[in-house]
């Protein structure tokens, strides 16, 4: 009787081992799919990389025209310096007519600095509109470290509670995300 309960154990106990193994290859997630996850996390991890390094560059490009603008600014009111005292010197050796057509020619320079004055802030005006359309770009390293973890994540073998759990969880972000895309910018 002892041999018939072993022979009968042993043909469960390989009939069950051959069911789970059955089974547990079901339940993996198809190669494509994983590598599909994993290609599309390496895409975001370099994605974010690139952005970072445009957000940089546009940081150098802001910072040199600000360099350039006080340079250029620095540059005429030197200029704006020598030239009255320049005046003082005229007018203290007696070239009086040449002071006054200097001083018209100077009324007439005048009179085309207010109207370049008036352009700027009319530029000006013009690039505080047009500040959110070419704002730099937000910092996308958090949503997309948070992609780039879920994608690993579904990369690995899960079983399928955990695989619809994690692909759930990435569409609500994915979705949270759009939302606040599509949310009027506040002020």
């Amino acid at each position: 009787m002892n041999s018939i309960s072993q022979v009968l154990m042993d043909k469960c106990s390989r009939a069950y081992l051959l069911s789970f193994l059955v089974l547990s290859g079901c339940a993996q997630a198809p190669k494509e799919e994983l590598n599909q996850a994993n290609q599309t996390a390496f895409l975001i991890a370099n994605f974010q990389t690139e952005a970072e390094e445009f957000k940089r560059v546009q940081s150098l490009i802001a910072k040199q025209r600000v360099a350039s603008i006080k340079m250029m600014q620095a540059e005429l009111e030197k200029f704006s310096s020598d030239a009255k005292f320049d005046d003082r010197a005229a007018k203290l050796a007696g070239q009086d007519s040449q002071f006054k057509l200097f001083n018209e020619l100077q009324a007439l320079g005048d009179s085309r600095a207010k109207d370049t004055q008036d352009l700027i802030i009319a530029l000006a005006e013009m690039d505080a509109q047009l500040a959110g359309i070419v704002s730099p770009l937000p910092d996308l390293s958090p949503a997309l470290s948070s992609s780039r973890k879920a994608l690993a994540i579904l990369g690995s073998n899960l079983s399928v509670k955990d695989q619809i759990y994690v692909t759930a969880t990435f569409a609500k972000e994915v979705k949270d995300a759009v939302d606040r895309s599509r949310a009027p910018p506040s002020k």
